[in-house]
């Protein structure tokens, strides 16, 4: 058994290499360094994905080789107010006591966990095992996509380990499949005169949209999109942008909007957010405790907006759709068989963006939601990108 030290010392070394996922290049180049350091072999193919060999341990020769398997990438995302970018520079770790951390980013333990232990193995002179692969792979965090293109005629085991959960001591025996689609709403800029707000929701529990959207908390970027809804049902808005969220499979703890309208109009919008306010704070008291959701009146504007129409609209759509849990496994009680998480939303010059996580461990129902999603996009005239799709 590997030494917790020389894990800990690994992952610490592999942190400090910025490894997001579509740019794992650097990490992958270090491992296999690692490996060779160790005197074993180690190659990278052409879809970033590495593969190390290790000889059996004397009197485990004849022993079937085992397939030990993780991935190489992280989802590099960061706090609103973090001033280091976890995708372009390496993580800065603390630790407390038994518990090791990432000032104001993601720690990336999903899968620089594996990628240490995998490697510790090798340092392990002591170790009893039969002959092993230890494959990385690249881009799993973004659609599998360094599995999909992997060569498995390389391989000589027929047993295989994935070591990416978050519970020690627990085997998993399956997962959802998944895809991600990119909705892109066209819209219409048009001269807008009123009051300027800035609408912003921050510091929600977030997690990841695979391991934890079963506690029922909070998505930020739905919730903002729903309340105006609301208020545009009631008065005549226009968005000048709403962005929110980092990564698709990550449930977004923040989300910002700026809006203009009209001055008969502000008072019934500050009353309506308030109310929205303590809606959230009964509705979410316990998943998502520090919430904030502030309003600020940034004085008189005359610009650019999209329409109040557009508006309206794209508004409706990001309300109406399915987000969150949609059904539960009949067979294994607490298991979210279905659901989609709205990860991203995004203003472009000419354009709104949204970008869904949608995963099923039912093929037929992931592909039920995409159709009920890309129809809901269809009514609005907004173009959908599916990609990263994984079975």
């Amino acid at each position: 058994m590997s030494s917790p030290n020389t894990i800990l010392s690994l992952f610490e070394e592999y942190a400090a290499i910025p490894h997001p996922s579509g740019d794992t290049a650097d990490a992958a180049a270090w491992v296999v360094k690692t490996a060779k350091q160790a005197g074993v072999e180690a190659t990278r193919d052409a879809a970033g994905n590495v593969l190390i060999r290790v000889p059996a341990s004397a009197g485990y020769e004849a022993h079937p080789t085992v397939i030990l398997q993780g991935h190489l990438d992280m989802v590099a995302a960061r706090e609103p107010s973090s001033p280091r970018d976890p995708a372009r520079e390496g993580l800065l770790l603390f630790r407390e006591g038994d518990l090791l951390g990432a000032r104001g980013t993601t720690l990336g333990g999903d899968d620089g966990a594996a990628v240490a232990m995998l490697l510790a193995i090798l340092f392990e002179p002591d170790a009893k095992h039969p002959p092993l692969e230890l494959l990385l792979t690249a881009d799993e965090e973004t659609g599998m996509y360094g599995a999909l293109g992997f060569d498995y005629a390389q391989l000589n085991g027929r047993l295989l380990l994935n070591l990416d959960t978050d519970e020690e001591g627990v085997l998993i025996a399956g997962c959802a499949g998944g895809t991600k689609l990119h909705i892109t709403y066209p819209v219409c800029r048009e001269n807008a005169k009123g009051t300027l707000f800035t609408l912003k929701l921050a510091h929600a529990s977030g997690g990841h949209s695979g391991m934890e959207i079963g506690r029922g908390g909070m998505n930020a970027n739905r919730e903002v999109a729903c309340m105006l809804s609301a208020a545009a049902e009631k008065m005549q808005l226009s968005l000048r942008s709403l962005s929110g969220g980092d990564k698709d499979n990550a449930i977004p703890t923040h989300a910002t909007a700026q809006i203009i309208l009209s001055d008969t109009d502000a008072d019934a919008f500050r009353t309506h957010i308030a109310e929205a306010e303590k809606r959230l704070t009964d509705t979410y008291r316990e998943t998502d405790p520090h919430f904030t959701l502030t309003l600020t009146e940034e004085g008189e504007w005359a610009g650019n907006a999209v329409s109040p129409a557009d508006t309206a609209r794209y508004l409706g759509f990001l309300a109406a759709a399915p987000c969150g849990v949609q059904k539960m496994s009949p067979a294994l009680a607490g298991l979210v068989q279905t659901s989609l998480n709205l990860g991203v939303l995004i203003t472009e010059e000419n354009a709104l963006c949204a970008l869904w996580s949608v995963r099923s461990s039912v093929a037929s129902e992931k592909e039920e939601l995409c159709t009920r999603l890309i129809a809901a996009a269809a009514a609005i005239g907004a173009p959908v990108c599916r990609e990263g799709d994984y079975p």
